[in-house]
């Protein structure tokens, strides 16, 4: 039981991997764009399914919560792209909110947690904590409409692609040490790709998700 469902994961990931790269470089808002991104939202959500379940099999907090991690991210571009209106529904207030909770759980689990797991889950904890924040804002203020919709897609989106590429680089990439930084490699290298976009997607353009 288990191995299928490590081979499921594994799958999902190189899936989610294709996915997100093919939704960046094709035209955004278009037909291939909705359906590239939409095979990314269902193979990232195998991979959550999956990690949560093999964590319950063998128990292991730490995949259970990056697990949340990345559900988190995903559902939350998922809904930015299907709420065009700005003003927050029942789905954007459940997204965010799990957000919120999964960044206080990795947070925990970090403060109690040694070596890699530590550094890992605290980092995480970060990233989900200002990203949840900055969520609730924006759905308080209406903001999530026109432009900074779009942004706000794209930016959780680009870092569920993070939790993607850190997956792979985890399993293919040994010896290097300290271990932790193979798992923070990710976040340092596409976070300034997502600052760029975000730039890039404020200036005067016209995307329909």
């Amino acid at each position: 039981m288990y191995a299928v469902l490590l081979a499921l994961h594994i799958a999902a990931g190189s899936v989610a991997l294709l996915s997100a790269v093919s939704a960046l470089i094709v035209a955004k808002g278009k037909t291939a764009h909705r359906r590239w991104g939409m095979a990314y939202v269902c193979s990232m959500a195998l991979i959550s399914l999956t990690a949560w379940t093999m964590s319950a099999l063998k128990p292991n907090a730490f995949l259970f919560a990056v697990g949340c991690f990345s559900a988190y991210l995903v559902a939350s571009g998922y809904a930015r792209a299907k709420n065009r209106s700005g003003t927050a529904t029942a789905l954007d207030w459940t997204v965010s909110a799990f957000g919120l909770m999964t960044a206080f759980v990795m947070l925990w689990l970090g403060s109690i947690s040694a070596g890699t797991n530590h550094v890992v889950l605290l980092v995480f904890a970060g990233i989900a904590g200002v990203l949840a924040v900055t969520e609730i804002q924006g759905l308080r203020k209406n903001k999530f409409k026109g432009t900074e919709r779009i942004v706000n897609h794209m930016r959780h989106m680009m870092a569920g692609t993070i939790a993607t590429v850190t997956a792979l680089a985890v399993v293919n990439i040994r010896g290097v040490q300290p271990g932790w930084l193979v798992w923070i490699a990710p976040s340092i290298l596409i976070t300034p790709l997502i600052i760029y976009w975000a730039i890039r997607l404020r200036r005067p353009l016209h995307i329909n998700l």
